[in-house]
């Protein structure tokens, strides 16, 4: 598993939304975090691509929080080592 996939994931927001890593908030909503649609596509975009992964519709419906998708790909990863 990847050690950096938090680290990276952050870092991702941060440049997609703007943020300072002091405002990260893994656990707030993407609402109450002032993110939109577009730069929730674009940051998803950017996750995938970053970690080589695809996130269907469904699953990005589940995806609330900086939290969540560091979950979604840490199990990704998981898959993959144990399919190995």
């Amino acid at each position: 598993m990847q050690p950096d996939v938090r680290a990276d994931v952050y870092q991702i927001a941060c440049e997609v939304f703007g943020l300072r890593p002091e405002d990260i908030a893994p656990d707030r909503p993407w609402d109450d975090l002032g993110i939109g649609s577009f730069d929730l596509v674009e940051f998803v975009f950017a996750v995938c691509g970053n970690f080589s992964v695809e996130l269907d519709s469904q699953t990005l419906l589940q995806l609330r929080t900086l939290d969540d998708v560091v979950a979604w790909i840490e199990q990704i990863q998981m898959a993959r080592a144990a399919a190995r």
